[in-house]
């Protein structure tokens, strides 16, 4: 990797991406623009697919981001979708010539699907709701077959790998015993926002009415220059056992955060299924956490936004309760109340579904129930919350600071890839230093 004025140049005017966009949208959080662009580079690893919602307001800049996707190979945009459209079986004298016989045909055996509204899914008759979700838990892993009883009974079947990412608001949350019946195939990220941030994006939004048509054009070049700029490796990268084991805490505690619990027309918990097996959430958390740094992100940048695409895949009132447990040892549900800005009853239904799986657990101080995590669940925090303090400075620690792009990689070649794909970093030294260490080696 040799020393190239002209290629620093050309990496130095791409690392403006990042700032430009967020610019653009008045946003101050880089993890909301990386995910996503990761996400579309993680389905091109030897890896099972990696399925995304990016959660947040209307209006709050989802659809901008999922724009930066659409110039990509094999990138299907949707708007909502029904089984039939997926796969669709007409009578011969019923179907069109110029008909395609559904979206997967269209994709073939390898696509990128965006979809910019699943809300509108969520908010489908329960009937078609249920048939557009069981399809999509079909076509994650791989196969998807449908049967007609048209023209004498005939089936049409599709086979491939499939990526897809998804905006959606925070009505998903209301969802989340549908979502459980897909065996939970999607992560998310949850996109928040303050009061400053809403005026500002409205104050800018209104200036460039009219002029934002050649922006969004250059945003989307730019982007598709980065992704295609990746060389994706033939084979997954290999990590090393402590890495690894870091992934293994974070989805069984995950996947038992958001398993489901079933309850009754009094909404009281009538039965515990177990819960969640957490192999499928932890290959997608790992295959994220390699494309983030494909992308540019270095080891604790990533591992960063694999926490916030972590606990952001569990119920955000889940999550808001196990947090404030986590700040401070032990809470009433008075106290939680007024931290946490939730009702009563929603936040000791929550409280109670979380003692069902033994995330928490209470004691009683008087007639006063007191809520504290579970001594299991809290060391599983106290490790994964040491990373990511040391992700933000607060103090060191040696598993990740020792650590440098690509240093778990066990193949030069994928090292030299990482490095040269250091596009969103900021700062112009970081580029200056690696090309520098890779000359003396």
């Amino acid at each position: 990797y040799y020393y190239d004025r002209a290629a620093i140049m050309r990496n130095r005017r791409k690392l403006t991406l990042e700032e430009e966009i967020l610019e653009f949208l008045s946003l101050k959080d880089t993890t909301c623009l990386r995910v996503p662009l990761a996400t579309y580079v993680a389905n091109q690893l030897d890896s099972d697919p990696v399925w995304l919602f990016l959660v947040g307001s209307p209006s709050v800049g989802k659809t901008e981001i999922l724009n930066l996707l659409i110039d990509l190979e094999n990138v299907f945009e949707v708007s909502t979708f029904t089984q039939g459209a997926l796969l669709s079986g007409s009578p011969k004298k019923e179907t069109d010539k110029n008909s395609s016989g559904g979206l997967l045909r269209i994709i073939g055996d390898h696509g990128f699907i965006i979809c910019k509204d699943f809300t509108s899914i969520l908010e489908m008759h329960r009937e078609q709701r249920s048939n557009a979700v069981s399809s999509l838990r079909e076509i994650y892993d791989g196969s998807y077959t449908r049967w007609f009883g048209s023209d004498g009974g005939k089936h049409a079947q599709w086979k491939g790998k499939l990526g897809f990412i998804a905006a959606v608001t925070p009505v998903i949350d209301a969802h989340h015993s549908v979502m459980n019946t897909m065996g939970e195939r999607f992560i998310m990220y949850r996109m928040h926002t303050d009061r400053d941030t809403r005026l500002l994006q409205t104050r800018k939004a209104l200036r460039r009415i009219g002029n934002s048509a050649e922006q969004r054009k250059k945003f989307r070049r730019k982007a598709t220059e980065l992704i295609n700029s990746i060389e994706i490796p033939d084979q997954f990268p290999i990590f090393s056992e402590a890495r690894l084991e870091n992934f293994v805490i974070l989805s069984n505690l995950v996947a038992l955060c958001r398993s489901t619990v079933i309850k009754g027309e009094d909404r009281r918990v009538e039965l515990v299924p177990e819960q969640e097996s957490p192999p499928r959430l932890g290959k997608q958390l790992l295959t994220l956490f390699c494309a983030l740094q494909f992308i540019g992100c270095t080891v604790l940048e990533a591992w960063k936004a694999i926490l916030d695409v972590a606990f952001s895949s569990m119920p955000e009132l889940r999550w808001k309760i196990l947090k404030a447990l986590q700040e401070d040892s032990s809470h009433s549900v008075k106290s939680l109340v007024s931290k946490i800005q939730q009702s009563d009853s929603s936040v000791r239904r929550k409280l109670e579904e979380m003692e069902s799986f033994e995330i928490v657990e209470r004691s009683k101080n008087g007639r006063k129930d007191i809520w504290c995590i579970t001594e299991t669940v809290r060391k599983d925090f106290d490790i994964l919350f040491k990373r990511f303090e040391s992700v933000n400075g607060s103090q060191s620690d040696s598993n990740f600071s020792e650590m440098s792009v690509g240093s778990d990689l066990h193949n030069t070649d994928m090292q030299l890839t990482f490095w040269k794909s250091k596009i969103l970093d900021s700062g112009k030294a970081l580029i200056e230093d690696e090309i520098e260490e890779t000359k003396s080696s």
